[in-house]
């Protein structure tokens, strides 16, 4: 049986999805939209000119190369994505790049379903809300179809992140009230996708518990966490210090809970010492918010080197999400033996073993993260030795283990073998 994977999305886990089915000689075509690939001549040359024309756009379309799966197994198509790149580059209004995302994602979804009227597809993988109607279609064809939820049940966004904007309203940006108001008829559409679906992955036991809450019956849900990037050695940590610097990466958001963070520091701000505090990642809280002291650093988004180069520099991550299925930045930040402060409500919280890899406060707890940052500061010697502990964990944590999870787990819902058959990669 060949397999159709079609997402959006390119990230380590959808590509090792994609390998996975590779490895077991399953994998038809991997279809997205805004990938470094291109089929024809004419879009070829274009991608080649870019390279002389624009080396920093050149750099960035880079990021979105697939390189775990050979070019023949990708399609990539840009009609709608090439727009939204565009709205973006030249800054133009937020719902302008979201309007060119949706029509985007629809576009992918109804090319899928095309596609799978061949009978070179036997199966289809899709990503939560752009497949609905390609779900729909394998119904009809009697062909399973798989949605994978990388993203929680809305309602628990519904129970942890909205009610901020309620209680803070300095939080509601123009474009979230945009964004709060479609958010309606797009969750009816993953709530469908849901319901029909013969299988549903999901990427923690966090996302998976907000499913079954939701009603979405656990018999037809596999649970698949991400792995690990490749793992710093033990002799390679960086060298103790009393000065401690914290960092936290990713959006600079109300869902991320950096407001949080921002509250905690400020609580805490007499007994940090000489602490420092650096976010990594684009702020999108009003800028009346973010304060402006010498302890505190924002570096914007950076690349993956720089941001891999922090962690290795900092003394601990703080990731005070309200609401993440996952949460890469936990495993990225244990692979360069960075001990975690994280929220029961990032997936990749299953990973931290308190007071060995890290610790766990509650989400929109200022007071009691507050504490965890007090309590780092006074005791940087126990803070450093968790250091082997966070490596042990992303070392159990490989992404080949991931893959051979993803194998056996939905060979079984299937009814049908995915062993590996040849190893290319």
């Amino acid at each position: 049986m060949k397999f159709l994977l079609s997402s959006p999305a390119y990230n380590q886990d959808i590509q090792h999805k994609a390998l996975a089915l590779y490895e077991a000689d399953a994998l038809g075509m991997y279809y997205s939209n805004g990938v470094d690939h291109y089929q024809t001549w004419l879009a070829k040359k274009f991608r080649t000119s870019i390279r002389y024309l624009s080396p920093s756009f050149d750099h960035q379309l880079q990021r979105r190369h697939i390189d775990l799966i050979p070019d023949d197994c990708i399609h990539s198509d840009w009609t709608w994505e090439a727009l939204r790149t565009l709205a973006f580059r030249l800054k133009m209004s937020p719902s302008v790049a979201d309007w060119f995302w949706e029509k985007s994602e629809h576009r992918l979804d109804s090319k899928s379903a095309k596609l799978m009227l061949q009978s070179d597809f036997g199966a289809f993988i899709g990503s939560e809300h752009s497949c609905l109607e390609t779900v729909k279609q394998c119904a009809k064809l009697g062909k399973p179809s798989i949605v994978i939820f990388l993203s929680p049940h809305h309602s628990a966004k519904k129970q942890w992140v909205d009610p901020e904007y309620e209680a803070f309203p300095e939080l509601l940006l123009p474009s979230t009230k945009r964004l709060l108001a479609l958010a309606v008829s797009r969750d009816n559409r993953r709530d469908e996708e849901a319901y029909l679906a013969d299988v549903i992955v999901t990427n923690s036991n966090f996302t998976t518990q907000s499913l079954v809450k939701a009603g979405v019956s656990p018999y037809k849900i596999i649970t698949i966490p991400h792995g690990s990037p490749p793992v710093r050695e033990d002799t390679q940590v960086s060298n103790f210090s009393t000065s401690l610097k914290f960092m936290c990466a990713g959006p600079v958001s109300v869902r991320k809970g950096a407001y949080y963070l921002l509250k905690a520091w400020k609580l805490a701000q007499g007994q940090l010492r000489h602490a420092e505090l650096h976010f990594f990642g684009s702020v999108q809280l009003p800028i009346g918010l973010l304060p402006s002291t010498p302890d505190i650093f924002f570096h914007g988004s950076v690349a993956q080197t720089q941001l891999f180069e922090a962690y290795h520099n900092s003394s601990a991550l703080i990731f005070p999400t309200l609401l993440d299925g996952f949460g890469l930045v936990v495993t990225e930040a244990l692979a360069q033996g960075l001990p975690v402060i994280t929220t029961p409500n990032a997936g990749a919280a299953d990973l931290i073993e308190p007071g060995k890899n890290g610790f766990l406060v509650p989400p929109r707890d200022a007071e009691a993260l507050a504490e965890r940052l007090v309590w780092c500061v006074e005791h940087p010697e126990e803070l450093y030795n968790m250091r082997h502990a966070a490596l042990a964990t992303a070392k159990k944590q490989t992404w080949a283990k991931v893959r051979e999870d993803f194998r056996q787990k939905l060979g079984e819902k299937l009814g049908i073998s995915l062993s590996i058959n040849h190893l290319d990669n």
